[in-house]
């Protein structure tokens, strides 16, 4: 994708260097038709300009993309070969399609044309550096998108692998427990746990899941504490059955499900409910889609803020979406903390799973 976006960007520039040379040329038919006497030959003024212009432009653009010189003396040695070999082709072209008088005027259009021809040449050796320049930039750009979307990554590792092992043991611990006292909830504890294991490990490897899967993993996490919580925890997700397949990266709503569990639902006596709703706001052609993770616990905690969890799924939704992410706070009537995360998608990609 990237190398096709070069490619028509140069195909554009090189499209416009020749019609630059092309109107400039026509400046210096017209210029010779009034410097030199014969003035019935404006025609061949006009093709004799064009051959000898577009011979010095086609040998700049080969040549300099060839050698790519980088010190000046070696641009300006490359240039007067330019300028000198295009005259010498254009005017040997010319006089093989015409047969003409011009040719008594050789050394006034010899000089004219270097004179223009080192002007002119000048120019796009300019905006050739210019665009060089740009393009570089754009590969700076690039490059540096792509390292923080691998630190992105690996910032996603380290989550992974402090959120999984935690869970995991204490999950294991509570049904080492339950075998002995409530065999039959442990076994259900057991395989729950089994299950998250299955869809985790196979879906957070992924750079992008569907968000069925995502859900699919959420809803076993929620599962697993809902029996180890018992009636201090109940669970809801919304969402829409069109919106199931839609891509989306993963480990992005666990975090906030695990924070409102944590620091919300946890510390509170009677505990209470975590809410999961996905819906789409902004109709357009790339339409808005908002996950909505709200609890009924003790409200915003100071360590919500500094969790690595929580700065992970801000510089990830930075990283994928730029300023089309955000992620909102804000507190859940009667009781609790709300957050919202909103992702651009396109329609067209809801069945591209």
């Amino acid at each position: 994708m990237i190398i096709n976006k070069y490619k028509e960007f140069s195909l554009r520039h090189l499209l416009k260097d020749y019609a630059i040379v092309i109107i400039f040329n026509t400046f210096i038919a017209f210029f010779l038709w009034i410097l030199l006497p014969d003035k019935n030959s404006f025609l061949q003024f006009f093709i004799l300009s064009q051959c000898i212009g577009l011979s010095i432009c086609t040998l700049c653009n080969t040549l300099f993309q060839l050698f790519k010189p980088a010190a000046t003396l070696n641009q300006i040695f490359l240039l007067v070969i330019c300028i000198i070999l295009g005259i010498t082709i254009g005017m040997f072209l010319f006089l093989f399609l015409f047969e003409t008088k011009l040719i008594k005027y050789f050394y006034s259009i010899l000089t004219v044309g270097f004179i223009f021809g080192t002007i002119i040449s000048y120019f796009f050796i300019t905006q050739e550096k210019y665009s060089q320049l740009k393009i570089e930039k754009q590969e700076e750009e690039l490059k540096s998108i792509s390292l923080e979307k691998e630190n992105i990554q690996a910032n996603l590792k380290l989550l992974q692998a402090q959120i999984e092992p935690h869970f995991l043991f204490n999950t294991l611990s509570n049904v080492l427990s339950l075998l002995e006292t409530d065999a039959k909830t442990g076994k259900k504890m057991l395989e729950n746990l089994t299950q998250y294991l299955r869809t985790s490990l196979k879906h957070t490897r992924n750079e992008e899941n569907s968000l069925k899967q995502e859900i699919e993993t959420i809803q076993s996490y929620l599962d697993i504490n809902k029996i180890r919580m018992e009636n201090r925890l109940n669970f809801k997700i919304e969402i829409q059955e069109n919106l199931y397949n839609i891509p989306f990266p993963p480990m992005l709503i666990q975090p906030l499900v695990e924070n409102a569990i944590k620091h919300g639902i946890e510390p509170k006596v009677e505990g209470g409910t975590v809410s999961i709703k996905v819906s789409v706001i902004i109709p357009g052609k790339e339409d808005v889609l908002k996950i909505e993770i709200a609890d009924t616990g003790v409200g915003i905690d100071s360590e919500l803020s500094s969790g690595i969890g929580l700065e992970n799924v801000k510089n990830r939704l930075k990283t994928l979406y730029q300023d089309k992410g955000f992620i909102l706070f804000e507190t859940n009537k009667p009781s609790g903390l709300k957050v919202t995360i909103g992702v651009p998608y396109e329609k067209g990609n809801s069945n591209n799973c």
